[in-house]
């Protein structure tokens, strides 16, 4: 009875909470551009300042970059090139 018992509470404390799935960070096609010109590169040229545009990139917040050195994560977000964090300037969502 108590087996009985402890499993309803499992099976009923299981459907109780709710799942929660993050979406993957997808860049769009042609999403790294250079970010002066907005030409899209072959590649990307060591020190040069570039773009990333597409889908799930942060935390849904808008943040600007406000210390020196620039900060390698804002917003939930970090971009590695090679291994190495690069330095943000800013990391905004939008909802078009």
């Amino acid at each position: 009875m108590l087996r009985l018992r402890l499993l309803a509470l499992i099976l009923s404390l299981s459907l109780a909470v709710p799942e929660v799935s993050a979406q993957t960070p997808q860049i769009n096609d042609g999403g790294v551009v250079n970010a002066a010109s907005f030409a899209q590169p072959g590649v990307l040229a060591p020190g040069v300042m570039f773009s990333l545009f597409g889908t799930s990139l942060t935390d849904g917040t808008t943040e600007p970059a406000i210390t020196l050195p620039l900060p390698t994560r804002l917003a939930g977000a970090s971009v590695l090139v090679n291994g190495v964090g690069c330095p943000s300037v800013l990391d905004l969502t939008t909802t078009d």
